[in-house]
């Protein structure tokens, strides 16, 4: 999970810190921090309080942070230090380099690749040797300049190919790889969106991506984050998923005793291995998409967007059945590092 947006209705000083304090208290899931605090400090304490020391945090990281290259060819170096500082204590870290084949790349896709790569390994360098064994995940995404809007284009076919190579050069080096899966060009939940994000995802999934980053929920070229998108998301990578699942051929997967005992003419539906395999997980079962008949689907009057609406909304609701992923203490102590207030707490609903 990213931290695709940021806090602009609170000081700047602590923003970052207070996006930080909302994502951790309020998720379990692994977070990537995508802008980080303009020091390190904060976030060592931080690392103690989520996870008791710093043995632990190294055992089981609770976050990453995100390093991110200027192309071409530039790293900041108080960001280097920075990411160093929190690598130091076992927080991976995710090099990411976008490279825009045409403006800040050469326009071909392996010319892109190249640089992208050499931003990478220019990054993992000082990375290794201000922080020795530093857990690094490569992020080379890629992207191209559409010449007519002079805009960045995270869908184009030509972005999905250099993710791919890119994904396949990091498992050669033994890196997991992040690349941008699901981004998008379309500025609104419909077709272009759909097709964009399944096209891509399957791609990068087919050749063994770890982790689809930077997309989930997103539009516009990951400039927009509408929240129910983030159910249509699900919706995709659930399908791709069991796409990419394997096809077991064994003689009880086969079914061979079943379909001689049904024989010509029969049907498995009251067969009980039927039915307990579906309760399984056997068939893909969609929560948005719609298999309804033509009229069921005309009176129930619900698009997939209205669908993924209604279940984000259920989310929400539910807010308070799921409980925290901290004690009271913890939450007392994050809000003092990260400067949140009794205001913004009161705002936040804690």
């Amino acid at each position: 999970m990213w931290t695709t947006i940021t806090a602009g209705d609170v000081p700047v000083e602590v923003r970052e810190l207070v996006v930080c304090y909302v994502v951790l208290t309020e998720a379990r899931k692994h977070v990537t921090l995508v802008d980080s605090p303009s020091h390190a400090e904060p976030l060592l304490r931080i690392m103690d309080v989520v996870a008791g020391d710093a043995e632990a945090f190294r055992a089981r990281p609770r976050f990453s942070t995100l390093l991110t290259a200027a192309s071409p060819l530039r790293i900041d170096g108080p960001l280097l230090d920075f990411h160093a500082a929190t690598a130091r204590r076992g927080a991976p870290v995710e090099v990411y380099t976008v490279p825009m084949a045409g403006a800040t790349s050469p326009v071909t896709p392996a010319g892109t690749i190249v640089q992208g790569l050499a931003e990478f390994l220019a990054a993992v360098t000082a990375l290794q040797a201000l922080a020795p064994g530093a857990r690094l995940v490569m992020g080379v995404s890629g992207a191209t300049m559409d010449m007519r809007s002079a805009s960045v284009s995270y869908a184009a076919p030509e972005t999905a190919l250099m993710n791919v190579a890119c994904v396949e050069i990091a498992h050669h080096l033994g890196v997991p790889a992040a690349v941008p899966g699901l981004a998008t060009d379309a500025k609104s939940a419909g077709l272009q969106a759909g097709y964009e994000k399944a096209l891509k995802g399957l791609a990068t999934a087919g050749v063994g991506a770890d982790v689809l980053s930077g997309g989930v929920g997103m539009l516009d070229s990951v400039n927009t984050l509408y929240l129910p998108q983030i159910v249509l998301d699900g919706e995709v990578v659930g399908m791709i998923r069991r796409m990419l699942g394997e096809v077991a051929t064994t003689r009880d997967e086969m079914l061979v005793d079943m379909i001689d005992r049904v024989g010509i003419g029969g049907d498995f539906l009251k067969e009980k291995e039927t039915s307990r395999r579906l309760r399984a997980g056997e068939h893909f079962t969609p929560a948005i998409s719609s298999r309804q008949a033509y009229d069921q689907w005309v009176a129930d009057g619900r698009d997939e967007v209205v669908r993924a609406e209604e279940r984000m909304e259920g989310f929400f609701a539910r807010r308070a059945e799921r409980g925290r992923p901290v004690s009271v203490d913890q939450l007392e102590e994050l809000a003092s590092i990260c400067g949140v207030t009794a205001e913004m707490r009161r705002v936040l609903g804690d």
